[in-house]
């Protein structure tokens, strides 16, 4: 016959008599409670070829990171501005969509080059095959045209 083993934990010192299933709950915590420790509480660097990477403790607050390393810099645009340009952009894409062929490509002449420069309109009326003076004006009639769209 098998003899039942006590389970013992200890307490400010003194060993307290347990049930089984206390000890296991009380194992996992502690397993758990190790686990966090060592992964929240250890800050990391990693080393990758040319790069050496910071990785901060996860607990590590706003507060301490700044008293660590000093200042953080500015990241630039807000959340807020990020999202307006984002909705512009849509309300943009979706107001060039109601151009015609030879609106868009007149448009796109002008304004989406692949190098990203705004092109001459001496130039943009030479690939195109028509006058300057035509294509000023009708670049007038398009960009008022998608002015009134994105207004209303």
């Amino acid at each position: 016959m098998s003899k039942k083993v006590k389970k013992t934990v200890m307490v400010d010192d003194e060993k307290v008599e347990v049930s089984d299933e206390v000890y296991a709950c009380l194992r996992e915590t502690n397993r758990k409670i190790r686990y966090f420790v060592k992964d929240l509480e250890i800050d990391k660097i990693i080393v990758e070829e040319t790069t050496v990477t910071y990785v901060p403790a996860r607990e590590a607050s706003y507060d301490s990171l700044e008293a660590e390393v000093g200042e953080f810099a500015a990241t630039g645009r807000s959340i807020e501005e990020i999202l307006i340009d984002a909705e512009m952009k849509e309300k943009l894409y979706a107001a060039l969509d109601t151009l015609n062929e030879d609106e868009r490509r007149l448009i796109e002449e002008l304004f989406f080059s692949l190098d990203n420069k705004k092109k001459s309109e001496r130039k943009a009326a030479k690939t195109l095959g028509i006058p300057r003076m035509t294509l000023h004006d009708r670049t007038e009639v398009v960009l008022n045209k998608l002015k009134n769209i994105l207004e209303n």
